[in-house]
């Protein structure tokens, strides 16, 4: 209906100027948002798609919004990693777990978009049972990019010490590391078995990353 864009609110870490974190300047426009009252619908809705992408300053924001909400607000924080969502924040919202899509289900609606076999396994691996990150990854470029990160992952888990160092300088050069990790992130956690500890040290050093760049 007219106007219920008004009521509806989507975010994520492409919706700001920064990429790959949701900034304390989008919480800011969530507050506006919620100050005023439903246009057309009996709610206020906003939708904060990889929460755990906020940056601690944002995390700190949207807690004055919880702990204060009007009786028309409504938000939805989807994470995948709840462990790196303020413990203040998790505590003021409610636990909703949903399991993993089944492989086949994604993939019938992957092929149905006109993806090959071999892009199509990809997706599968690095999207994980989430029908959502699955659709996302075969629009634009995104596939391409995918592509061009796990194939730099295989090859590294068979390179040599140094030249492991020297791809690293590259990739920090060319500031392709966070896009890269999230990438490789995303796909361990779909393939945990046998990669726990690289999962590990990759969550580590996205996190040194953000500390980084944040603080």
């Amino acid at each position: 209906p007219e106007g219920a864009d008004l009521d509806f609110k989507f975010l994520d870490e492409n919706t700001g100027e920064k990429t790959y974190s949701i900034s304390i300047e989008e919480m800011r426009d969530l507050k506006r948002f919620f100050s005023f009252k439903p246009y057309i619908s009996p709610w206020k809705i906003a939708v904060i798609d990889n929460a755990h992408l906020m940056e601690t300053a944002a995390q700190n924001s949207i807690l004055k919004i919880l702990e204060e909400p009007s009786s028309y607000s409504l938000i939805i924080l989807v994470t995948d990693n709840d462990d790196k969502i303020l413990r203040s924040v998790r505590s003021r919202c409610q636990t909703v777990r949903f399991r993993p899509i089944s492989s086949k289900l994604i993939e019938k609606h992957i092929f149905d978009r006109g993806i090959n076999t071999e892009d199509a396994k990809l997706v599968l691996d690095v999207a994980y049972g989430r029908m959502g990150y699955a659709l996302k990854l075969i629009e634009g470029e995104s596939i391409k990019n995918v592509k061009k990160a796990m194939e730099a992952f295989q090859k590294l888990q068979k390179a040599p010490l140094s030249s492991r160092f020297i791809y690293a300088k590259k990739l920090a050069e060319e500031g392709d590391v966070a896009e890269y990790l999230y990438y490789w992130i995303k796909y361990l956690r779909g393939d945990i078995r046998g990669n726990r500890f690289v999962l590990q040290k990759a969550l580590e050093l996205n996190n040194l990353i953000k500390q980084t760049k944040f603080n």
